[in-house]
């Protein structure tokens, strides 16, 4: 299932130390192995990335998606973290 901009809030991204943590947690409960989290919404679920493999070439970005922990599912949630990014950028205005 393909989701649009913004599909999930974001809650925080996650420290160094918790990608590691947090994506290892997420991969004993379901998540898939090629998943690596770096930010989670406010339901528990994480945003993230597919892993590349070490003997391909390095893309520039990549898509950004979700990690739903109840429904043990990944979906489809920008085309880029740049444009993940850039939505927020455009769209959310902060509070004083």
């Amino acid at each position: 299932m393909r989701q649009e901009l913004p599909a999930h809030p974001l809650r925080e991204f996650l420290k160094l130390d918790d990608v590691i943590t947090d994506t290892q947690l997420y991969w004993s409960g379901g998540m898939p192995d090629d998943f690596i989290g770096i930010a989670g919404d406010f339901c528990g679920n994480l945003f993230g990335f597919r892993r590349v493999p070490l003997d391909t070439s390095r893309p520039d970005d990549l898509p950004v998606i979700l990690f739903d922990h109840d429904y043990l599912c990944v979906d489809h949630v920008a085309a880029s973290f740049d444009a993940w990014l850039n939505w927020f950028v455009d769209h959310v205005q902060m509070t004083k």
